[in-house]
């Protein structure tokens, strides 16, 4: 296919799942804040021409006017990455490479973090510092301020800790239980960029209302990871010790839900909830649809085997690593009585309903259609 600056447009097939996961992504990240992590920087010289290769040698005007809607790019900041007065945002350079076919591996480029110019500065800055100042003197400033931060414990941020145990603070557990990472400073749980961005965003709401502290969403460049992160060492102690959540591997911790969570229905289901919507799969089996949840974490696969709760849901108890149900009937009283926040999971059952069992990539093309559902969803 011509590059993308011919005659004619690129085929709106061409590439057509990658280039509206990135569409979405870049759409996401500029209406909500998100940390993008990293950018590229070429060495002197071949940003401009990896820009000319890409336009096909078309105007930057023209190009911004034929295709900018499409891929997110105005005129202004166009010309800056051709003139090279900014380094190319990742995204930017990621829907280049996809609409024009481009050969990354004839130029020559790194990947470096959103703020290192910061870096960069701050190394100048020092350099000036030692000018005017004795070694002696900015030792003492930098020791000041180290016992003022966060690290020394001198000002840790302010967050609410809730006083009981709800449904809400169930389900962040369950999240955190299926495919997050606990320590003694952060909280970080890990999605798909391509699908899991409005989740994130649901779950940065829950981290909102319970705590009082806003999450960052951080996107990997070039993989399709996509991480949550929840920065306090209050809040990661609250995990610790209001419910019993081990630092480091759950695996070899037999972390699993505490009593105050398995023991209530009410704590119970938002929590699963959580668990299958970040480890867990709606997905086609077959011709049919399932609910599964895999785990080599047999404490906690036994707990969900042995719930009573789930006797007249999950059906799939003999396997030693998952458990779930194949049966229709039993997925209708799943999203009756537990439910789910995660559009993907949402959208493949309410198109199954409807006789329509999807593919997990063509789920993507379905997310504007259900955007304005309440969260969680639940049938009853």
């Amino acid at each position: 296919m011509a590059g993308i600056g011919g005659s004619n447009p690129p085929s709106p097939n061409h590439n057509s799942t990658e280039v509206c996961c990135l569409k979405v992504i870049i759409n996401f990240i500029k209406q909500n804040n998100l940390v993008v992590i990293k950018r590229v920087k070429f060495e002197k010289g071949e940003q401009k021409i990896f820009i000319s290769t890409a336009t096909n040698n078309l105007s930057l005007k023209k190009f911004c006017e034929t295709y900018g809607q499409t891929i997110n790019l105005n005129y202004s900041s166009f010309k800056d990455y051709f003139q090279e007065r900014k380094t190319l945002p990742m995204t930017v350079f990621q829907l280049l490479c996809e609409y024009s076919n481009i050969d990354t591996s004839k130029y020559n480029y790194k990947i470096i973090p959103a703020n290192w110019w910061q870096s960069s500065a701050g190394k100048k800055g020092i350099k000036c510092m030692l000018k005017k100042y004795d070694i002696k003197t900015i030792n003492n400033w930098r020791t000041q301020g180290f016992k003022k931060s966060n690290i020394a414990g001198g000002n840790i941020k302010k967050v609410s800790i809730p006083e009981t145990v709800d449904g809400e603070i169930a389900e962040l557990f369950g999240t955190i239980l299926g495919d997050g990472t606990l320590t003694r400073y952060f909280i970080r749980i890990s999605g798909d960029k391509r699908f899991d961005l409005p989740y994130f965003q649901y779950l940065t709401g829950l981290v909102q209302k319970k705590f009082n502290i806003s999450p960052d969403i951080r996107i990997e460049p070039f993989a399709n990871q996509l991480y949550l992160e929840i920065r306090s060492k209050n809040i990661c102690g609250y995990f610790q010790k209001e419910l019993e959540f081990k630092i480091g591997n759950k695996i070899k911790n037999k972390t699993k839900m505490p009593p105050i969570i398995k023991e209530s229905k009410e704590n119970f289901f938002p929590c699963l909830r959580g668990l299958i919507d970040t480890d867990g799969s709606v997905s086609k089996d077959g011709g049919i649809l399932s609910i599964r949840f895999s785990s080599h974490n047999p404490s906690l696969l036994n707990q969900l085997k042995e719930n009573s709760f789930l006797n007249d849901i999950f059906t799939i108890k003999s396997s030693k690593t998952e458990t779930g149900t194949r049966s229709f009937e039993k997925i209708k009283k799943y999203f009756d009585c537990v439910g789910s926040s995660n559009l993907r999971h949402i959208i493949r059952y309410k198109e199954y309903l409807k006789g329509n069992l999807l593919n997990k990539k063509d789920v993507l093309k379905y997310y504007q259609k259900y955007s304005k559902l309440s969260l969680p969803f639940k049938t009853n």
